[in-house]
């Protein structure tokens, strides 16, 4: 099974598509609330850097999720800056970014 994380709203909106398939396990963060079982809801942060410089620890919310990750990114809100302290707690070679340019 591959674990699917979206970052930010519409990271989060494509990941909740792939709640449809249950070959996926599907986790969203995001600073705006979304309806979805697994759902992290993290402080707004005022930029990119201070998201990075803030990203809380989501090891314990992801639990259960298994190499390989897919990270669904949108390049536009300013949760994208958390993207390397994620990745860093996933600590796995297998890692793909999936990038949506704004």
């Amino acid at each position: 099974m591959s674990t699917i994380i979206g970052l930010g709203k519409a990271g989060c909106s494509i990941a909740k598509e792939m709640s449809n398939y249950p070959q996926y396990n599907v986790f969203c963060i995001d600073s705006e609330k979304h309806e979805h079982n697994k759902f992290k809801l993290i402080e707004k942060q005022k930029s990119f850097e201070d998201y990075e410089s803030n990203f809380p620890s989501v090891k314990k919310f992801l639990q259960g999720a298994k190499a390989p990750y897919t990270v669904i990114i949108g390049g536009s809100g300013a949760i994208s800056g958390s993207i390397l302290r994620l990745m860093e707690q996933l600590k796995s070679e297998e890692i793909s970014v999936i990038y949506i340019k704004p």
